[in-house]
């Protein structure tokens, strides 16, 4: 499960440490940029982070967002995200170069052979394609895209947190080309969120009714069709 971020730690660590909170309104956006595009390229800590912090207003980040100097300068070192950007090209440029790569990568980062970022053509969830008999669906409604973000941060999965969050518009977190096999559907969202309001104990959650809607428009429509 996705962490809360508490905005009177360091904003990167979450974490006292010894250093001294700093707090520079010149360097929020720079900062933010930084941690956005690590998240692109594969960080799963800063995904996580980056999936909170793009829904904050940033009038909002310039008044409660603070870090540890060491913190904020390895998060935007130009070298660092240099390197991570050439990583991630060479990921994408295929299996040839992946099998180049050391194969005991650094824990916690996962590159686009283990994780690749979302692609609008195939299913959310599996990346499998459209079939006569799994055809692939449309999240249609601002419910369900809440929905699809509470059970993927509820499950913790760290290759759909990347995913999520190169598929979330910034402005508008519902307003995503998000598609899915129905099984996928059940098992990754309804299957989840049902399962986190039996542990919490506190009955249907607005969430998963909200998967259930979905569902159901999505049948209605195919046998309307």
């Amino acid at each position: 499960m996705a962490k809360s971020v508490n905005f009177q730690l360091c904003i990167i660590c979450q974490v006292i440490g010894e250093d001294n909170l700093v707090e520079k309104p010149s360097t929020h956006e720079k900062l933010l940029s930084a941690i956005k595009e690590r998240a692109k390229y594969g960080d799963v800590k800063l995904a996580e982070l980056w999936s909170v912090l793009k829904d904050v207003p940033f009038k909002e980040i310039e008044e409660k967002v603070s870090w540890h100097r060491k913190c904020y300068l390895d998060t935007t070192h130009s070298g660092m995200l240099k390197r991570a950007r050439e990583r991630y090209e060479r990921e994408v440029a295929g299996p040839d170069e992946s099998r180049r790569k050391p194969s005991n990568s650094p824990q916690g980062l996962f590159t686009r052979s283990k994780t690749a970022p979302y692609d609008r053509v195939v299913c959310f969830f599996c990346d499998g394609e459209a079939k006569y008999q799994q055809p692939l669906h449309m999240v249609s409604t601002k419910s369900a895209g809440s929905s699809l973000e509470a059970a993927v941060k509820t499950s913790g999965d760290p290759k759909l947190l990347v995913k999520l969050s190169t598929a979330l518009d910034g402005q508008d977190a519902h307003a995503i080309d998000v598609k899915y096999h129905k099984n996928c559907w059940a098992k990754n969202v309804t299957g989840v969120l049902r399962k986190s309001s039996i542990t919490e104990g506190d009955g249907e959650e607005t969430s998963e009714i909200a998967a259930k809607i979905e569902f159901l428009t999505m049948t209605e429509t195919a046998l309307n069709k």
